[in-house]
């Protein structure tokens, strides 16, 4: 189906999801332009219903990169946690005399916690 609704809003273009008012139970119903400007008939008896608004998008988006990113340093974060587990339970009591190595010194060694 397709179905015109009408607005005084110059700013919405194709693409663009709209809220447009329907006969649904709560009134209200989102959409997307396909196309504006169209020429209307005047002479059919079509119920033209308003565009409410258009969606703002931008919060919504900004809320799911934050997301993304704390998704991302929490899983940092437990992958950190499990390693430094690991190497606490190969070293056991010998965490002291692992640091005490020319080995433990190198780049990327994790440190055994200290208790």
């Amino acid at each position: 189906f397709n179905y015109v609704f009408k607005t005084f809003d110059q700013s919405i273009k194709a693409g663009d999801i709209i809220i447009v008012s329907t006969t649904t139970r709560h009134g209200f119903t989102c959409a997307k332009v396909e196309e504006t400007d169209v020429d209307v008939n005047f002479e059919n008896t079509l119920d033209y219903r308003w565009i409410v608004g258009k969606v703002d998008q931008s919060t919504y988006q900004m809320i799911l990169s934050q997301e993304e990113d704390a998704i991302a340093k929490v899983r940092a974060a437990d992958l950190a946690k499990r390693k430094r587990e690991l190497v606490d339970a190969i070293l056991g009591d010998s965490a002291s005399a692992f640091k005490q190595l020319p080995l433990a010194k190198s780049p990327g060694i994790i440190e055994p916690s200290e208790e």
